[in-house]
């Protein structure tokens, strides 16, 4: 007796071959589903990486510049910090020869007229200057130099007959007339380098390029050595002494060596009439003579402060 709603085909209750079919059926269908997954997966991570990846090329770069911006900032910080230390005490002392020799209240003439004095007296010791017209000074007017203080000026002239060798000297006295220090010798570009080169070293010895900067130049023409060797002691790298053989070979170094080395530079020295004042030419007149004498006429500008002058 067969029960209702079942086939009546004899065996089907008692065959097991459906079931097993229907489980080997549903076993694949889950194994190709966790194939397609895992496939899906392994492209989500490969795309994942090939995002890492950019992100990374991207922006490791600019975490180094980061790095590099930081760098710098502390190192500058810390000069700044190592220059406060001795800013007054340095910065005081050349603002005073600025105040007194190089720029003096009024444009006051005699130290000026004492400078041409002592070298022409050096020029006639040796024989090599005549024919000197007094020197004239004309009275303080007021100046306008871009971006200065409100200065004044004279109008000084002179006449002489020298050699012909001389004229290298009067030229470089003329070209060092109111640099006050070695720092005032090296162009804005070279600030920069220099800077440059004391971030490689240790930031706290900005002291030593600041103290070389500040060496007197007529000291330093008649010596670099030992101002170099200082300041090499400090930053000892080849970039730096490259830098300072190049400011040697510089046209106002070399020629001014020749020039401090000289009678005339050891006048200055010894007479203490350095650092020498303010000083643009105007004119310069040069007339050739027989048997290597030239005569020059030149007109110069001496600047000064106002303070005093109505």
């Amino acid at each position: 007796m067969t029960s209702p709603g079942l086939p009546s085909a004899p065996g089907l209750l008692s065959n097991p071959l459906p079931e097993r079919r229907q489980a080997r059926i549903h076993s694949s269908l889950l194994w190709t589903a966790a194939a397609a997954l895992l496939l899906l997966a392994g492209f989500l991570v490969r795309e994942h990486m090939s995002t890492l990846r950019m992100v990374q090329q991207q922006g490791l770069p600019l975490a180094s510049e980061v790095a590099e911006l930081d760098r710098r900032l502390e190192i500058l910080t810390q000069q700044t910090q190592a220059l406060d230390l001795t800013g007054d005490i340095v910065g005081g002392a050349e603002e005073e020869d600025l105040r007194l020799f190089v720029l003096p209240a009024g444009g006051e003439s005699a130290r000026t007229i004492a400078v041409f004095t002592a070298v022409v007296d050096a020029w006639r010791a040796g024989g090599t200057v005549k024919d000197v017209a007094p020197i004239t000074v004309g009275a303080p007017e007021r100046a306008t130099v871009a971006g200065a203080d409100p200065l004044v000026r004279r109008t000084v002239r002179m006449a002489l007959r020298m050699r012909n060798e001389n004229l290298a000297d009067f030229s470089a006295l003329l070209c060092l007339a109111g640099l006050l220090t070695v720092e005032d010798a090296i162009t804005p570009d070279g600030r920069k380098e220099l800077l440059a080169i004391s971030e490689t070293g240790n930031p706290e010895q900005i002291t030593s390029l600041k103290r070389f900067l500040s060496t007197g130049l007529l000291p330093y023409l008649r010596d670099p050595l030992a101002a170099e060797e200082r300041l090499l002691a400090a930053f000892p790298t080849d970039a730096l002494t490259a830098f300072l053989r190049m400011f040697e070979r510089t046209p106002l170094i070399r020629d001014g060596m020749a020039f401090a080395r000289g009678p005339v530079g050891t006048v200055l020295l010894t007479e203490k009439l350095w650092p020498l004042p303010f000083l643009t030419v105007s004119s310069l007149d040069v007339e050739e003579e027989e048997e290597g004498w030239v005569r020059v006429e030149v007109e110069l500008m001496l600047y000064g402060q106002t303070r005093n002058v109505p």
